[in-house]
């Protein structure tokens, strides 16, 4: 059983304090959770950039619908150009107004595109492909390697100098 308090991370020394190990999990955790993020962004975002790049809207003139870029229920991202998010700060939306709440319209009327200008940013925020669930496995994969070496070989020093 001492395995188990070994791996008992939650465990805090005799004076209260938390321990390494603790912090550590917490840590790996937290950017797991952040890489999940990172990668749903790319995903969902980037398909609505991406569909805008690819359909040549350039200018107000080739400005494309939801319909005619297949983005009708990308909820998410049509939610982030009304709230004004990053993704609204590279895709430009044509005849659409803002509410007294400064929340921007969008209809089936509404068009969008991505100018010259901001089509660099986009391709280097959501990148030309679709991001792939092998990218999110082999981070989340890379992470826990990461974390499994610092638990084992920088754990147990931290916590030996901390109890001297």
């Amino acid at each position: 059983m001492d395995w188990l308090k070994k791996i008992d991370f939650a465990m805090t020394t005799d004076t209260g304090k938390v321990t390494f190990t603790f912090v550590l999990f917490a840590m790996i955790l937290g950017f797991i959770i952040s890489w999940i993020a990172i990668y749903c962004n790319k995903k969902i975002m980037g398909a609505f950039a991406r569909a805008a790049m690819n359909a040549g809207a350039i200018d107000e003139e080739s400005a494309k619908t939801l319909a005619e870029l297949e983005q009708e229920n990308n909820v998410s991202a049509i939610n982030a150009m009304r709230r004004g998010g990053a993704l609204s700060k590279m895709v430009t939306a044509v005849g659409a107004e803002r509410d007294e709440k400064g929340m921007l319209t969008v209809d089936e009327n509404t068009r969008f595109y991505i100018s010259e200008e901001a089509k660099q940013r986009a391709v280097r925020q959501y990148g030309e492909k679709e991001a792939k669930l092998w990218t999110l496995i082999l981070g989340i994969a890379a992470i826990l390697a990461v974390g499994i070496l610092l638990f084992l070989f920088v754990s147990p020093v931290i916590d030996a100098l901390a109890k001297k």
